[in-house]
């Protein structure tokens, strides 16, 4: 019975390491595509939506690319750093799709991909233990 319940302690882990590496993959992919051909521009935070469990991204107004005014939601989540309602910030948007936004906030714009990256690493840990331990017992 261990030896089954150790089989989907890690397949369960294997698959939210895989989704763990997924949504790095997608957060880095939209960060590196707005920062080599996004337009750097300043936002007022005007709202937030929310979420499940209090999850909450930011609603920014700013000028599109011929000046019009454009009001849009972060394209990701705040996670450890984030912005407050009246807030200037730096955002940085698509200029095809100008309501693909995300804050420029430096260093703190790779804090997603470092939460999945580290969860994927913890969870590929634990199931790489888990089968470990698994064949150990045959």
């Amino acid at each position: 019975m261990n030896r089954r319940k150790d089989t989907i302690g890690a397949l369960a882990a294997g698959l939210f390491a895989l989704i763990s590496a997924i949504a790095c993959a997608y957060h880095v992919s939209v960060l590196t595509d707005l920062l080599r051909d996004g337009v750097r521009t300043s936002a007022v935070v005007v709202d937030f939506e929310r979420g499940a469990r209090n999850s909450r991204w930011a609603v920014y107004r700013y000028a599109g690319p011929s000046g019009e005014p454009i009001t849009a939601r972060d394209l990701f989540l705040e996670y450890i750093r984030g912005v407050e309602r009246g807030e200037n910030i730096f955002v940085l948007y698509d200029p095809e799709s100008p309501d693909r936004v995300t804050a420029d906030l430096g260093v703190w714009n790779w804090q997603a991909p470092a939460i999945y990256g580290v969860g994927f690493v913890l969870l590929a840990g634990l199931t790489l233990a888990v089968w470990i331990h698994r064949s150990a017992e045959e």
